[in-house]
């Protein structure tokens, strides 16, 4: 069922044609025979291009094609087909991918209880994502164990190694260039979900303001901004670009969950925003300090190129590649290939 949502998701992602998932549950007393009916009701109740299965321990109906009306109805049905004492037990959620809420009364009654990554009220005012609920609920993946036990242990080691080389660096910008000593920027992260990303601050104070005026030197396609003479840098924030060494707060951030070692790097809202649908798996997973484009793509590649390199890197995820691609982003580091 997850590999038949996946490529749903990639058809609605191209044709721009929505579909909703019917997520049918049943209360702690229901017993084995009581889930045979429920089954066997809505495998007889939906559509020959519906499909029926196992989600995450739910019975899932994906309807193509299909708004959250369309999800109200199958629920109506099946609801009126069960017994009583089923039917009393029941308990379902509603949710819509692709479709904007404008064709419904109320967009919010479609899901039922709080998404697995919930999304802050003001979150619209930062990322303009109208997939964000229901890729919370139907495809963000939680960070393995095994990912988070190194991430723990490795930005716990480093952070305490590097404190002096970090106060060093801290010192020569505040030295060196009026302004805070640490940039903060929203980022998109896991769920489409904004944070609060850091780094070392490398460029001048208002380099944000000054960033309109600059785009048309832009060298990366796509929403993403990159020019590898950017005049807005410090001296300072030359060196730290070149030797990664801006990049150490964003350690503070594994540690609090928000990134890890390994994945997709995490775009600035503003860029997110500006992304295809289908560009938007990148969120699925919880954002990295390094992933493949740091390693072999950084600013040889398009922006295209960028995001398939990290959808390619989600399916594929496992304990021996994240070490492959962390000694790898080392050695580049080492060699400050493709730092800009």
């Amino acid at each position: 069922m997850r590999a038949i949502l996946d490529r749903e998701r990639a058809r609605s992602d191209r044709n721009a044609r929505g579909f909703a998932v019917v997520l049918f549950d049943l209360a702690s007393k229901a017993d084995r025979q009581q889930w045979r009916c429920l089954t066997q009701v809505v495998t007889c109740n939906v559509r020959l291009t519906d499909e029926v299965g196992w989600l995450d321990g739910r019975l899932a109906a994906l309807l193509p094609e299909t708004d959250g009306t369309g999800g109200d109805r199958l629920v109506e049905r099946v609801r009126d087909r069960l017994g009583r004492k089923v039917a009393e037990f029941l308990r379902y959620e509603i949710v819509v991918y692709g479709f904007d809420g404008n064709d419904h009364e109320d967009g919010d009654r479609y899901n039922q209880r709080e998404p697995a990554v919930p999304i802050p009220a003001w979150a619209d005012e930062v990322v303009d994502d109208a997939f964000a609920s229901a890729r919370a609920v139907l495809f963000v993946q939680s960070l393995a164990w095994w990912k988070r036990l190194v991430d723990v242990l490795v930005a716990s080691t480093v952070l305490v190694t590097l404190f002096p080389v970090m106060l060093i660096v801290a010192i020569l910008i505040k030295a060196t260039s009026p302004g805070p000593v640490v940039f903060v920027q929203w980022r998109a992260g896991l769920g489409g979900r904004p944070f609060r990303m850091y780094k070392f601050r490398s460029m001048v104070a208002d380099a944000e303001v000054r960033k309109q005026a600059l785009m048309s030197l832009n060298e990366q396609d796509g929403p993403a901004f990159k020019i590898e003479a950017d005049p807005r840098l410090t001296s300072v924030g030359r060196f730290l670009r070149s030797t990664s060494l801006d990049e150490l707060p964003q350690l503070w951030n594994v540690l609090r969950g928000e990134m890890t070692l390994v994945g997709p790097r995490p775009l600035p809202c503003e860029e997110a925003r500006r992304c295809e649908p289908w560009h938007q798996a990148r969120c699925d997973v919880t954002p990295g300090l390094t992933c493949s484009w740091q390693v072999w793509g950084r600013s040889s590649v398009t922006f295209e190129q960028w995001m398939r390199m990290d959808l390619a890197y989600i399916r594929q995820r496992t304990p021996l590649h994240d070490f492959k691609l962390l000694f790898h982003t080392a050695a580049a580091v080492l060699a400050r290939r493709g730092a800009k």
